[in-house]
């Protein structure tokens, strides 16, 4: 029976080692899995983090989208009414061109123009403008222009020039009142602030 209790001996140490190996590995297999949870905790917590942030800036994205989708639509009007504006003054303007106050207007700016310019040497004017500057222009050269209304005169060296056209006018004139005007007819116009 020797034999067999050193067998059962050796049995008992050999299921003894295993339990401590296996307690070991279990441990260590423990210890591998809490820090593997702890890992993927932080990751998760990181890709909430992101996944917010990129929320964040997803509906920052889509406010400003709708603004400037709000704010072209604004432009848009504006640039419509404006070209209206602008249309419905050139109408005003060419309907002011066929009066006689017209004529006085003209020479007015014309002798102004060539005060300011020390002579003339060249009007480029509409039909209309022209037909009156031909008694006013004597000397310059004088051209007819269709594309403008009112004239364009040169000075004598020709390095100057100054504008009393329509559009010159509208433009100094809008330079001042045109936002206000803008700014007053949006008021009447729903969604338009």
């Amino acid at each position: 029976m020797g034999f067999e209790k050193l067998v059962a001996t050796l049995e008992k140490e050999a299921a003894a080692k295993e339990e401590a190996e296996l307690t070991r590995a279990r441990s260590e297999a423990d210890a591998i899995m809490q820090a593997a949870r702890k890992e993927v905790a932080a990751l998760s917590e990181q890709l909430n983090r992101a996944h917010a942030r990129h929320t964040e800036r997803a509906h920052a994205l889509q406010v400003a989208s709708r603004k400037l989708e709000k704010r072209h639509t604004r432009v848009a009007l504006e640039h419509a009414i404006t070209e209206a504006l602008k249309a419905e003054c050139r109408e005003l303007f060419a309907n002011f061109m066929v009066g006689d106050a017209y004529t006085g207007h003209l020479s007015s700016q014309f002798n102004t123009a060539s005060a300011e310019l020390g002579g003339i040497s060249s009007v480029s004017a509409d039909a209309r403008s022209a037909e009156i500057l031909a008694t006013l222009a004597l000397g310059a050269e004088l051209r007819v222009d269709a594309s403008i209304l009112g004239f364009v005169a040169t000075s004598q060296d020709g390095t100057r020039k100054i504008h009393c056209t329509f559009e010159k006018a509208y433009e100094k004139l809008f330079a001042r009142v045109g936002a206000e005007t803008l700014r007053k007819i949006a008021e009447g116009i729903p969604d338009a602030h």
